[in-house]
């Protein structure tokens, strides 16, 4: 659902240069922190060999059993897909910003 954000100022052009500045440093702080996760994310795809979305699925439907591993590497995929949509957002968000 798409939703529209209005914001008024008294200085717009320096309003939309801070809101810029603030979106880039943002969307640097989410890139960083998914090659954090994508980090953790493949070294547990590369120690079971399984791609993390199917791993995923199978987790949810409760087809393997829990470990600390598992739980940490579930806890791991939801984090890069809450990251993965922030990005989208964000860059959109940019995109609009001209």
């Amino acid at each position: 659902m798409e939703s529209k954000i209005e914001i008024s100022v008294a200085d717009g052009k320096k309003g939309r240069e801070l809101l810029k500045s603030a979106l880039g440093n943002k969307l640097q702080q989410i890139e960083l922190s998914l090659q954090g996760t994508l980090k953790k994310i493949k070294a547990y795809e590369k120690k079971y060999k399984i791609k993390s979305s199917s791993f995923y699925k199978k987790f949810l439907k409760g087809e393997i059993q829990e470990s600390d591993d598992f739980i940490d590497w579930a806890g791991e995929y939801e984090i890069y897909r809450e990251l993965k949509k922030s990005q989208e957002i964000v860059k959109d968000m940019l995109k609009q910003c001209k």
